[in-house]
């Protein structure tokens, strides 16, 4: 940290003081503005000069040992925001919430935290709602460690809880998450568009040469994927999954393994209705592991002319071996799932891999919208 207060209780800022001036400071009688323990002024060859705690701050948000890659990013961060916002606060402590920022611009009612390490996402989530209790928008800029993709284009990928706690809410309502290495000063934006069951979501990486500081508040243009765009993705995106089916590494992947096998003697051609994204949520796992089992399940019923779908999928629900599947979201989106089924005498008959196989991908996703259930 590069805050605290002397003997005296005055507030001594290192970031503003020449080397000379830090070089004749004393190394001890300091106290931490978060919980009032001593410091230590240390001013080694590695690092930037910073204080440390003798021992763990109880208060602080802040590992033990703040690594140089994150002080080194707070000190670049601070000299970006001064040249372009007058009031600029590092390491501001509301005293209210017990929180200390890296960065606070106050005219704005901004905080600005550089995150190099993986936290658990509670703890993101914790801070992000002390800011706003206080309301205080807060901005994440991660470092690039974490960022999943860096190649430019539209992408379907998971995004980990913790990365999902970092996404920034736009009052134009699109959403990003920002990602920067202070060394090479270089930066991503990423956009996310749709979201999906299983975090996965339709995401957009943009390259930037450099960081600037009005990059933090400006919001990106709402735009909306091009539908052939998305329809790619999905379809793309299905095939790897199919291909998931075919490999396998343990005796937890066998069965679906031994299961595509089979499949594939029996039919010309792997069906592609199998490993479509779904917009409901559920904890069924992956799309095509699901899928392929409600299909085997159906064809080794028999007659299903006289059971609905609802009932169909509780007993399918009911024939797994885990118990805990057996939920309200996971019969909701089964229950779905048979329905489009039934909507194309699926799986009475196979699709081959032609150009028309797309269009069974993009009627289930109008279908899955127009089912989603309304958030109001």
């Amino acid at each position: 940290m590069f805050s605290a207060f002397t003997e005296t209780k005055e507030w001594i800022h290192l970031l503003d003081l020449t080397d000379s001036q830090i070089f004749k400071l004393p190394t001890r009688n300091y106290s931490c503005p978060d919980c009032g323990l001593d410091l230590l002024l240390k001013r080694g060859t590695v690092k930037a000069p910073h204080f440390a705690h003798l021992i763990t701050c109880p208060a602080s948000s802040e590992s033990p040992s703040e690594s140089a890659v994150h002080l080194e990013g707070k000190h670049t961060l601070y000299l970006l925001a001064q040249s372009h916002f007058q009031d600029v606060r590092i390491e501001y402590y509301f005293e209210v919430i017990q929180q200390r920022a890296d960065l606070y611009l106050p005219t704005q009612q901004v905080v600005l935290e550089y995150q190099c390490s993986k936290i658990p996402y509670m703890d993101i989530l914790t801070r992000q709602f002390g800011y706003t209790s206080q309301k205080i928008d807060c901005l994440w800029i991660l470092h690039t460690k974490h960022i999943p993709i860096c190649t430019k284009g539209f992408y379907l990928i998971k995004l980990s809880q913790f990365l999902q706690s970092c996404i920034r809410n736009h009052k134009n309502g699109m959403k990003s998450l920002l990602f920067w290495d202070s060394k090479r000063n270089v930066s991503y934006f990423l956009f996310i568009y749709d979201s999906f069951a299983h975090n996965e979501f339709i995401i957009e990486i943009v390259v930037l040469n450099e960081m600037k500081a009005w990059m933090w508040l400006a919001s990106p243009k709402p735009t909306s994927l091009p539908e052939r765009v998305k329809q790619q993705i999905l379809y793309h995106h299905q095939l790897k999954q199919i291909d998931f089916l075919f490999s396998y590494e343990n005796r937890e992947t066998y069965p679906y393994h031994r299961l595509a096998r089979k499949w594939k003697v029996s039919a010309p051609t792997f069906p592609l209705y199998i490993g479509l994204a779904t917009t409901f949520t559920h904890t069924l796992g992956r799309e095509v592991k699901w899928q392929f089992r409600v299909v085997n399940f159906m064809k080794t019923v028999g007659d299903l002319s006289r059971i609905s779908s609802v009932e169909l999928a509780e007993a399918f629900l009911y024939s797994l071996p885990n118990k805990v599947l057996e939920t309200k979201e996971n019969k909701e989106v089964v229950s779905h799932y048979i329905q489009f089924l039934r909507a194309y005498d699926l799986p009475q008959r196979h699709l081959k891999r032609t150009s028309k196989d797309l269009n069974y991908i993009i009627e289930w996703q109008r279908f899955q919208t127009l089912a989603k259930p309304s958030k109001n």
